[in-house]
This record gives C-alpha cells, sequence and structure tokens, in this order.
C-alpha cells in the first residue's frame, strides 16, 4: 500500500470489502453500503486509489466545500486546456457565471413539450410490443424515449438510440475512471463525437430548447465558445443517462412492488413520489473530489492531492438523515437526498430531470399492471451510474384509460 498508510488504513478499513463491480454489488449495493456506514465510513481504497466515504454529513461537506475538495485538476498541479473544460471541472467562481445562464435559459426552455415527445415514444414502443412475448424494455423502450428527451431539450435533431448507446457506454465507463483507467481514450473519442453532434446543433436548435436559449442570453456568447458547448454535450448526457437509467429501476421497483406508480399517483403529489424514488434508487452513485489541503474529515487525516469518492447512494440511506431509510415512504419530506450532488457542482438540470420522471410516472400508473418480468434483468458494469443493462418483459396488453 502506498502512501505510507499502512497503519492508518488498517485502523479503519476493518473486514468490510468493498468492490464495485462485483455481480451482487452490482445487483443490490445497499447492503455493503449500510455496512460501510457502520464499521468504515471512511476508508482508504487501494484498488480504487481513493478514500472513500458512505456517511450523508461527510459527503455533503466534501460536496459543498470547493475550497478544500476541488473538482478542478488545475489545482492539483496539472494542466487542462479549455478545450476539456465544463462548469463541472470548475469550482466557483470560474463556475458561476454560465451555470447561471443555463438556470436561466431552462427557465425559457419548453421542458414540457420534450418530456411529451418522450412519453409518447414510450408509450408508441411499448404498445408496439406483441403481447405476450418478451421484449428487452431498456433497449426497446426506454432508450429511444431518453433520447428523444435528450435532443428535444437539448435541440438537437433526432439521433439513433441504437448509435447514442455506444457513445453513453463509452462516456460512463470514462467516469468510472478510478476503476477504468484503460477506458479513458475510448470515453475521449466519445466526448469528441458527441462535441460534434453539439456544434452542428447549435446552428440549428429551435426556440425553447436548451441551446438556443443558453445563447440567447447576452453573457454566453462571451465565453469560450469550447467551454459552453464541452458544458451542453455535458448536459445532453446527463439529460439521456438520468432519463434512461431512472425509468428502468423505477420499473423494475414497480414490478415488484404492487401498484407503487399507482400509490404516486393518487397520493396527489407525484413530485414528492418521484423525489422519493430517486433517494431510493439513486441513479447516480459517487462522484470525486481531490483535497486541496491537508484536512480531517470523520477523524480521518487526509492529504492534500488525494482523491476522495463521496458514495451519495449510501448517503442517501444514512439513518442519521432519513428515518426508515431502507424503505420507500412516499411522501416524505423533507428529503434533502444527494442524487443530483450537492452545493456548487448541484445538477443544473435537475428541474427537467424531475419534471420528465413525473411525467413518466404518471403514465406507467397506466402500464404496471399490464407488465410482468419475462425473466431476471441484468445490471450494466459500471460504478457511477447505476443502471440496468437489460429489463426482459412481457406485456399482456395495452395501457388502461
Amino acid at each position: 500500500m502506498s502512501h505510507g498508510r499502512e497503519n492508518e488504513v488498517l485502523s479503519i478499513a476493518g473486514t468490510v470489502l468493498y468492490q464495485p463491480l462485483d455481480p451482487i454489488t452490482l445487483a443490490n449495493p445497499f447492503p455493503i453500503f449500510q455496512r460501510l456506514q457502520r464499521e468504515s465510513p471512511i476508508f482508504w481504497h487501494e484498488g480504487l486509489y481513493a478514500w472513500v466515504l458512505s456517511r450523508y454529513h461527510d459527503c455533503r461537506r466534501v460536496l459543498q466545500h470547493t475550497e478544500q475538495f476541488t473538482r478542478d485538476r488545475r489545482k492539483l498541479g496539472r494542466y487542462v486546456s479549455v478545450d476539456e473544460m465544463t462548469i463541472q471541472s470548475l469550482d466557483p467562481p470560474e463556475q458561476v457565471a454560465l451555470r447561471q445562464s443555463i438556470l436561466h435559459c431552462f427557465k425559457r426552455t419548453d421542458t414540457g413539450a420534450a418530456c411529451r415527445e418522450a412519453i409518447e415514444s414510450f408509450e408508441g414502443n411499448l404498445n408496439s410490443q406483441p403481447k405476450g412475448h418478451p421484449f428487452d424494455f431498456m433497449s426497446c423502450v426506454a432508450e429511444p424515449a431518453a433520447i428523444r428527451f435528450a435532443c428535444s431539450l437539448v435541440g438537437v435533431l433526432d439521433m439513433s438510440p441504437e448509435s447514442y448507446r455506444s457513445t453513453f457506454l463509452r462516456l460512463t465507463r470514462a467516469m468510472d475512471r478510478e476503476v477504468y483507467l484503460h477506458h479513458r481514450d475510448a470515453g475521449v473519442e466519445a466526448t469528441r463525437e458527441l462535441n460534434d453532434v453539439i456544434d452542428a446543433a447549435i446552428a440549428t436548435a429551435p426556440a425553447g430548447s436548451m441551446i438556443h436559449e443558453l445563447y440567447a442570453v447576452p453573457d454566453v456568447a462571451q465565453m469560450h465558445p469550447a467551454y459552453v458547448r464541452n458544458t451542453i454535450s455535458a448536459a445532453f448526457n446527463a439529460a439521456f443517462s438520468t432519463a434512461y437509467s431512472s425509468m428502468g429501476s423505477i420499473l423494475a421497483l414497480c414490478l415488484e412492488r404492487h401498484d407503487l406508480a399507482k400509490q404516486i399517483v393518487a397520493s396527489g403529489d407525484v413530485s414528492l413520489g418521484v423525489s422519493e424514488l430517486l433517494r431510493f434508487t439513486s441513479p447516480a452513485q459517487s462522484t470525486a473530489r481531490y483535497a486541496t489541503c491537508d484536512v480531517e474529515i470523520a477523524g480521518i487525516n487526509v492529504r492534500q492531492n488525494d482523491p476522495i469518492i463521496t458514495l451519495m447512494a449510501a448517503a442517501n440511506r444514512d439513518p442519521e438523515v432519513f428515518e426508515h431509510p431502507s424503505e420507500l415512504v412516499l411522501d416524505r419530506s423533507p428529503n434533502p437526498h444527494l442524487s443530483f450532488g450537492y452545493g456548487p457542482h448541484h445538477c443544473v438540470g435537475v428541474k427537467p430531470a424531475e419534471e420528465f420522471l413525473c411525467h413518466f410516472v404518471m403514465r406507467l400508473a397506466e402500464w404496471e399492471s399490464r407488465l410482468t418480468l419475462a425473466a431476471s434483468p441484468t445490471w450494466l458494469d459500471t460504478a457511477t451510474l447505476r443502471c440496468l443493462d437489460t429489463l426482459p418483459l412481457s406485456s399482456i396488453g395495452g395501457a388502461r384509460g
């Protein structure tokens, strides 16, 4: 073990073994998260070469305080080209102007139209599946709906779901750089491909789309074009991946729990139920930061430049913050989950994502009793994003109503 941490780590790591890509962990990471919180809330993971945090308040502290915990690798003495920068790779104050411009543009973006188009795709593709014959929900239904949502929201012409899957997988595995170092080059290639798509869309994006409304904000024209374009690319992939992964996770949960979507709709506050679904399923499982100075976290000395992984999915079930954390409480309020991060890097696309998922749950309430599992689901071998790879279903008829 490097960094001379042998005694330090052995004293805190206990007997918990956290292997993010172990099939058992992929299928259900929450039991190991609970053990980490109890036995090793902060420990050095040699395989990930990072400190791993699992308790809510520790994670939130790291996400909030950019003066101590950064995403900007330049603060570590590394060179980063402007062609690589996004608002997620820069800390305040540098990312504030573009971040505020995006938040402003989303007030003018026609999110409702993007949601309606995506739900029409969802409904149409479900209706087109042969009744009584197995089909894969993720590839046949979720992918087309998610790409429709991302394209309409951002302002990109129609894109083939099959072609974007390759981009999505390469980008997602590149986010797991602590696990998949050998996938970095593929991630760079996928980023370049997506950037080309966004570049082409800037001139044609219709009014009401993110691209059109963002470039209508006066200050944006003065910003570096690559920085703006890269951030739009990141927003596009985030819109797709959030919609895609959440549709699978939520539907799988509805198949386990009878009439779950109907219960949420009947509650009268779908947004409250969606917030709880996001806390419970936690599609974005983790994110990384670097210590900018020597600092103490939960009694452990973390050294300057050390990588830190915050397990947001674990934090979302911390019993110190959430009563009955392993239960779905559909009227949970307040619900300060970290599914979209926290602090200066809190996801700027929260409102569109939540609006889409509200539409999805409302429509799913008409479908959940008409769908059955045809085989066991499988999960993508990805650590940062928890996402189904396949969800084999059979349909026993069209939606009611």
